[in-house]
């Protein structure tokens, strides 16, 4: 799993291979960066030789451009050997962690030296660090990541549209496939301001007057947004970033105490679906809460608060 932080320049490697066996191509390969979700190409280029003395080894240093935000990015690679025209695709996870390698090991005590008894290697950390951010996303049933993406939601005749998911900026806003809203270019159908709601899960429309509000008892509106609501029953695709602007102290919180038990092996019976363990002089029943959750009683009650975000309308 080719996995890079946001933020983080990222590498990615090629070898290209006749018989299990790394050779030189007939000439260097190409590489071919798109987003995987809509095809779009991003990015392409040509990797470069590791050294000269290891045949088919090659590398290529992503864009900065392309780990600002949360995406799954799609490596297509080609190249070829002997006049054989060679396709490899592969693709690459761009994610925001919880908690950083530095972070972590800072707050559990852990050395990066390998002659100390508490060391642990960087590889080790950020493994852990991937399995707890996914039981976090698990329980939580939504990421923490920063995604550029849409998010579709159906109006209510009122002057606040719930949406979804969390959103941070808003690019466009397209009513039944219509575009009415694009901020960058100065457009604007309704003339109203649009507004984030203070919990992130909502657009409101702002009235040109401060303190007027629209008239619920307008029910039939046949000029939609110019009367300060989204019509109801139309259904509005918003784009624009989603997600968080920065990991909440909870999460973080979570992450340390689940990447522990990772890294102490506290989670091996119950990865196991052992439930009771009988050693003679010690019996061990574990609650099937624990089967359920993250398997950490504290970390859920941290997480708990995130959930119950979600029911939060405005």
């Amino acid at each position: 799993m080719i996995e890079v932080y946001t933020g983080a320049t990222g590498t990615v490697n090629l070898i290209t291979y006749k018989d299990g066996v790394p050779v030189a191509p007939d000439s260097s390969p190409s590489i071919s960066i798109s987003n995987a979700t809509t095809g779009t190409v991003l990015n392409t280029g040509t990797p470069t030789l590791v050294d000269t003395d290891y045949e088919g080894e090659y590398y290529y240093n992503l864009p900065s451009n392309l780990t600002d935000v949360d995406t799954t990015l799609k490596i297509d690679w080609s190249y070829s050997i002997d006049g054989r025209s060679v396709e490899e695709t592969e693709y690459l996870y761009v994610t925001t962690p919880y908690a950083t390698i530095d972070e972590i090991a800072f707050e559990l005590g852990h050395s990066s030296r390998p002659e100390d008894p508490n060391y642990y290697s960087y590889d080790k950390i950020k493994s852990a660090e991937r399995a707890a951010r996914m039981m976090i996303d698990s329980y939580l049933g939504f990421s923490l990541g920063k995604f550029n993406t849409s998010s579709v939601s159906y109006g209510e005749g009122a002057d606040v549209l719930i949406l979804t998911d969390k959103i941070l900026s808003i690019s466009k806003i397209y009513e039944n496939d219509q575009l009415i809203y694009d901020p960058a270019n100065n457009f604007n159908i309704s003339g109203f301001d649009m507004e984030i709601t203070e919990t992130g899960y909502g657009i409101r429309i702002v009235p040109a007057n401060p303190g007027d509000d629209i008239s619920e008892k307008e029910y039939f509106d046949y000029t939609g947004l110019t009367k300060g609501r989204f019509r109801d029953g139309y259904r509005y695709s918003v784009e624009g970033t989603y997600g968080w602007n920065y990991i909440p102290p909870e999460i973080k919180q979570s992450m340390f105490l689940l990447v522990n038990d990772l890294l102490c092996n506290d989670t091996l019976w119950r990865t196991k679906y052992v439930k009771k363990i009988n050693s003679g002089q010690m019996s061990v029943e574990l609650s099937s809460l624990s089967f359920s959750g993250t398997g950490n009683a504290i970390v859920d009650s941290l997480l708990q608060k995130f959930k119950m975000v979600q029911a939060v309308i405005i």
